[in-house]
């Protein structure tokens, strides 16, 4: 199973903050796995190749629903989905996927 992070980025971008130096929406979400690497010659706090970025303004206006097809989206690539999940009676797991193909995946 792959692990998912969401980060708020510190990156310095021009952005409206108040008196106190808060901002209505954070500058910037970042969606990485546990591999993503993190560290570019520009900065190192960026990091190479992100499962997803979202705007502050874009993250704080998006369902969760939304949210959550858009990270299995970017994990999956091109793969078909999974439509179901079952467990057989020697405790393995299946997996049903979009295009009709059944995997057997590890023990639970």
């Amino acid at each position: 199973m792959t692990r998912v992070t969401l980060m708020v980025s510190s990156c310095l971008l021009r952005w409206r903050v108040n008196s106190d130096g808060d901002s209505e929406f954070m500058r910037a979400v970042v969606v990485v796995t546990e591999e993503t690497q993190k560290g570019t010659a520009r900065s190192a706090q960026e990091y190479i190749n992100p499962l997803l970025v979202f705007a502050g303004r874009e993250y704080a206006s998006i369902r969760f629903v939304e949210l959550h097809t858009k990270i299995c989206d970017a994990l999956r690539g091109k793969g078909p989905r999974v439509v179901a999940q079952s467990f057989t009676a020697d405790h393995e797991i299946q997996l049903v996927l979009a295009d009709g193909r059944v995997l057997d995946t590890r023990k639970r």
